[in-house]
């Protein structure tokens, strides 16, 4: 953008040049706005690419158990052992389970256990044991 307006100082304005030189610095200034925004749309697609990248890390770490009953006040984290353990016939204690809770809000329906296990190990106990739950509740 300096460049630009050193150009354009540099310049001096005749009044029979005028609409030529009105007519070549609009172009120059619309080429450099053009490369500018297209430089911008390139960095925020790959913002955007990078961003997408890390919260599918960290979801890939992340399980869901759905139809499990829901109590008042309940451990989301013992309601998670209990249910692996019972259906699973998986070693998985309270402390192995880094955060867990039920999404969404309180309705009619139940609504599935989000958990995070320490280690992917667990985590991949889990999910290939899954086929063992269906039809379980």
């Amino acid at each position: 953008m300096t460049d630009f307006e050193k150009e354009l100082k540099k310049n001096p304005t005749n009044s029979s040049d005028t609409t030529q030189g009105i007519t070549v610095e609009f172009s120059a200034f619309r080429s450099f706005a053009m490369q500018a925004l297209t430089r911008l749309q390139e960095q925020v697609n790959f913002l955007v690419q990078t961003i997408d990248t890390m919260v599918m890390r960290r979801r890939r770490k992340i399980l869901l158990l759905h139809g499990v009953p829901e109590t008042k006040e309940e451990d989301t984290a013992a309601v998670v052992v209990r249910v692996v353990k019972e259906h699973l016939k998986l070693d998985l204690e309270v402390p192995d389970i880094k955060r867990s809770h039920r999404m969404g809000r309180l309705t009619q329906k139940l609504r599935p256990i989000l958990f995070k296990p320490h280690n992917t190990a667990l985590r991949d106990g889990n999910w290939f044991g899954k086929t063992s739950l269906k039809g379980t509740v």
